[in-house]
């Protein structure tokens, strides 16, 4: 027994020397990486991005997250809808081209559903969220 308290307590020493050194070496690449994401998001705060989709605003289609956004009517967030659900939707593996002119076609099925999401699951005024398939399907049968 004593072989095996003596191994994890000679791991846990090597951890937290190691973990002190990494702390306190300033050109840690593990720190410099942190810094520079901080040092990012204080050059991106305030952006365009951050300021809430006009709604006539034409949707955009997000590369980061393979999704189409869009501001619904008298919302201040923005709706999100993944390539998947299109996926589901067309029957196809859709482009982002496609995805954006399927949005316009059936433009009004998107703003209702988006309107019966909020509603449904009680959606805050300046909140994202996403639309599924379903979500909009049941707005293409009405």
């Amino acid at each position: 027994m004593a072989p095996d308290r003596d191994r994890v307590n000679s791991s846990i020493e090597r951890e937290t020397s190691v973990g002190q050194r990494l702390r306190g070496d300033s050109e840690n690449l593990f720190w410099r990486a942190v810094l520079s994401l901080l040092d990012c998001d204080r050059r991106q705060a305030g952006s365009a991005d951050d300021q809430p989709m006009p709604h006539s605003k034409t949707p955009t289609w997000r590369d980061d997250i393979d999704a189409l956004a869009f501001q619904p009517a008298d919302h201040q967030g923005t709706c999100v809808v993944h390539r998947r659900a299109f996926r589901t939707l067309l029957r196809a593996t859709p482009s982002p081209r496609q995805c954006v002119d399927f949005y316009h076609t059936h433009q009004d099925a998107f703003q209702a559903a988006a309107r019966a999401k909020m509603v449904r699951a009680d959606v805050a005024e300046t909140a994202n969220f996403h639309l599924t398939s379903r979500d909009v399907t049941r707005q293409l049968k009405n």
